[in-house]
């Protein structure tokens, strides 16, 4: 298929062609001029050159760098969540440990007590056995 070739199978004229079966008497909006033509004849080769396949694959590219960008928001999302739950993981960690060594040193403070009680008993017991 060629532009022109009139082999019945496409009726489109070529851009120049165009104008040429016009009546004489025919006037042509002062937009549609030589110049306009031929800057309208460089943009279909552009178009020919960058076809819509182009196109798509800018919209495809922009779609990926819009995904790629999203999974790395959630990916920082889910680091920071993850963070955060090992820093209050940590905290009751430490709190546990500080209500740990309380209860350690309250129990040995009792068993202190409860030793020196029975010592002052017997003491006094054996006071009392070396009096007599």
């Amino acid at each position: 298929f060629s532009l022109g070739e009139r082999s019945g199978t496409s009726e489109v004229l070529p851009p120049s062609d165009f104008f040429a079966d016009l009546p004489p008497g025919f006037t042509t909006h002062e937009s549609l001029d030589e110049e306009s033509r031929r800057s309208g004849q460089g943009s279909s080769l552009i178009n020919e050159v960058y076809p819509l396949n182009f196109d798509l694959n800018y919209i495809y590219i922009f779609y990926r760098h819009f995904k790629a960008k999203e999974a790395e928001r959630e990916l920082f999302r889910f680091r920071k969540e993850v963070e955060e739950q090992s820093r209050r993981q940590a905290e009751l960690h430490s709190r546990a440990l500080v209500r740990a060594e309380r209860r350690g040193k309250r129990t040995i403070v009792a068993e202190m007590k409860r030793m020196a009680a029975l010592f002052a008993t017997e003491f006094e017991s054996f006071k009392d056995a070396q009096e007599f």
